[in-house]
């Protein structure tokens, strides 16, 4: 396991980065999400269009509601980046008399628990399908059987999240982690399938459970 996810991450990242350019390349990431997901809409736009101006009107409609809720998806998806990467500056810090940046665990844990329940999501679960289309129907059962145990066991990871422990911190930590791993074995390690985004995750995630000694700063 350690040497797909070594592979995977060498394919974007070298394993003897400098964290300040690695911090780079996620906030440009960051910074370039939106976009992507724009493009992506407009390559997709012409397949909502229709001659019929009343079908037409319909399905650009129901573009609209792809589009807000894509982009509402990314808005998440860069907060919990922008979290993870203050975090990573923070317990770099070598100097114990830094600003503390502000830090909302309410609000963190809101938005990692946004992300665990996009598996549950009917479009999610077709891209997730998508990947084990070979499969007969009743191994397609046991696939959506194992997509929700991976759900409720990302939320017990949740479980007990206090606002004054330190602790809490790496719950949440864990479960991005592992919300990570779970797309690189759907993908089936597949880098070109595989969001930088999640790559990006974990790496930050591992940086960040590799510090539970500084976990008093936060």
């Amino acid at each position: 396991m350690e040497d797909l996810i070594n592979k995977l991450i060498g394919q974007h990242l070298s394993p003897d980065v400098d964290l300040s350019f690695f911090l780079v390349k996620v906030n440009h990431c960051i910074k370039n999400l939106k976009e992507e997901m724009r493009i992506a809409f407009e390559e997709r736009e012409s397949s909502f269009i229709s001659i019929e101006s009343r079908q037409y009107s319909m399905e650009n409609e129901e573009f609209e509601k792809v589009f807000y809720k894509a982009e509402k998806r990314v808005d998440i998806l860069k907060k919990v980046l922008q979290y993870l990467v203050t975090f990573v500056q923070y317990y770099s810090e070598k100097d114990e008399f830094c600003n503390k940046p502000y830090f909302s665990l309410t609000e963190f844990n809101n938005l990692v628990v946004f992300l665990i329940d996009l598996l549950l999501e009917e479009d999610v679960q077709k891209v997730i399908s998508e990947e084990y289309k070979e499969l007969s129907s009743k191994n397609k059962k046991q696939v959506e059987d194992m997509v929700l145990q991976n759900h409720n066991e990302f939320l017990k990871l949740l479980k007990n999240i206090e606002p004054s422990k330190g602790e809490s911190y790496l719950k949440l930590f864990g479960a991005l982690k592992n919300l990570s791993m779970f797309w690189f074995k759907t993908k089936k390690w597949d880098s070109l399938k595989i969001r930088k985004s999640d790559i990006y995750i974990y790496k930050l995630t591992e940086l960040l459970l590799s510090k539970k000694e500084d976990l008093n700063k936060l």
